[in-house]
């Protein structure tokens, strides 16, 4: 069975580099980083794991032996889209939380300005804080990566004013949006 190690070993030596090369070229302390991956006794972090995916020009996925594709390719534009759909599942699980930035920030222990280039797609969490924030929301890591309906943000927000009413206030509601938008039972 293929694993992230093994496939790392290949395009490592399809470069005809050595372990000690690819450690420099990644700034890592020591070649041990790079054999410990490919004897899969460790893992590449999230900033590692797209270095690899872009020096070797595949996708992060042919990496985590998600994606048998290994003409997969990761380019500064795979990275926008990833940072911009994570930006948009924080968004919409903060609304649906009623949580603040600062809040969260506070409740995971990381600076605010960490949360807030995540929430401006300025930068992309670690694998470590993406399983932080994952956990803290109960929800999937994957459903953070993914791109969902464009509505599920709006849909927060209205659940979320929603949970601030009284039940009165919610039939009234629906009354008014019946008559407004001629929608019948």
């Amino acid at each position: 069975m293929e694993t992230l190690g093994s496939r790392l070993k290949l395009l490592r030596e399809a470069k005809n580099l050595t372990q000690t090369e690819l450690s420099q070229m990644l700034e890592l302390k020591t070649y041990t980083t790079v054999s410990k991956w490919e004897s899969d006794d460790n893992s590449p972090r999230g900033k590692e794991l797209m270095a690899l995916a872009k020096l070797f020009n595949v996708t992060t996925d042919y990496l985590l032996c998600l994606s048998d594709d290994p003409n997969g390719r990761f380019g500064e534009e795979s990275i926008e889209i990833m940072k911009k759909n994570f930006a948009k599942n924080l968004k919409v699980q903060l609304y649906k939380n009623n949580i603040i930035h600062a809040d969260l920030a506070k409740e995971l222990n990381l600076p605010k300005t960490t949360i807030s280039d995540w929430l401006n797609a300025k930068t992309y969490p670690e694998f470590d804080e993406m399983q932080m924030i994952a956990d803290y929301f109960n929800v999937s890591k994957s459903y953070l990566q993914e791109d969902h309906n464009e509505m599920d943000l709006e849909l927060s927000e209205i659940e979320r004013l929603l949970s601030k009413m009284s039940k009165e206030e919610k039939k009234r509601l629906i009354k008014i949006m019946k008559a407004t938008f001629d929608l019948e039972d």
